[in-house]
């Protein structure tokens, strides 16, 4: 499978005091939430077919700071993050998520 979720949604501009709080918390769950929610569906049946590959694709916001784009930032870094771990979690048995930073 590949994702790249959320592509482009970079939600709020502006500092974290002066910024839409829910266009915020709206940004880190497409971003964010529908990457581990589409893996969440899509392990089980990997695991039945013995086989499955997770291609995420994490814009610049998982290499470096973004001021002003908070949500993007720290949602494209924990879509990194949660590839590693889901990666850690279902080992060498059926799957192998790959986080790609696209840039």
């Amino acid at each position: 499978m590949l994702q790249d979720p959320g592509a482009g949604i970079y939600g709020p501009m502006g500092t974290i005091d002066e910024i839409d709080w829910d266009a915020w918390v709206q940004a880190i769950n497409v971003n964010l939430l529908g990457s581990v929610l589409m893996c969440r569906s899509l392990t089980p049946h990997f695991k039945r077919r013995g086989y499955g590959k997770i291609v995420q694709l994490a814009g610049g916001g998982a290499t470096a700071p973004m001021p002003g784009i908070s949500a993007y930032a720290a949602s494209k870094a924990a879509v990194v993050r949660f590839a590693e771990t889901l990666a850690g979690e279902l080992g060498p048995a059926s799957t192998s998520p790959l986080s790609h930073l696209a840039r």
